[in-house]
């Protein structure tokens, strides 16, 4: 890092109060892998603390947009939808159109995204990133590696590696 850029701590900051549940089990999730990798700084809790809020919140409206919907009869007969859900929804003139809850989901998708690539948890987020050599190893790169590792049973012969 440049010797005039400011260098906060890289340590946990304090989780905001206003997290709801879901978006602190991302912040327990995420928060001390991000630390680890030299990302997360003492700073950056309000930006952390929104980005983990987002992600909760797109967690829900995925959950409602893709759940099935509600009908029941009306006095004529005819069954009606009371709850919309997935993609589209059924105008009480019968046309379909892109559900409230799928363009709520959509938006809240593209927010945590752009929030995430922030603090480099997409691809194009990591490609910037400048992290501090150890024995000619970066955390992240450590961190990357593990990581590929877990995912193919610990790197163990025979597993079908």
């Amino acid at each position: 890092m440049p010797e005039d850029e400011p260098a906060p701590k890289v340590r946990m900051p304090a989780m905001p109060r206003w997290l709801s549940p879901k978006a602190k089990t991302v912040w327990r999730n995420f928060g001390p892998r991000l630390v680890e990798l030299q990302i997360l700084t003492e700073l950056d809790g309000l930006a952390f603390g929104m980005a983990c809020q987002t992600v909760s919140d797109w967690q829900d409206a995925w959950r409602a947009a893709t759940r099935k919907p509600s009908t029941r009869k009306t006095k004529t007969g005819k069954k009606r939808v009371t709850r919309a859900a997935g993609r589209t929804a059924t105008t009480p003139n019968g046309y379909d159109q892109v559900s409230a809850q799928h363009c709520v989901e959509r938006q809240l998708r593209k927010d945590a995204f752009d929030m995430l690539s922030a603090f480099g948890m997409t691809p194009s987020g990591r490609s910037g990133l400048k992290v501090t050599l150890t024995n000619g190893t970066s955390k992240l790169q450590e961190f990357l590696r593990a990581m590929q590792g877990g995912r193919r049973g610990g790197g163990k012969k025979g597993n079908g590696d």
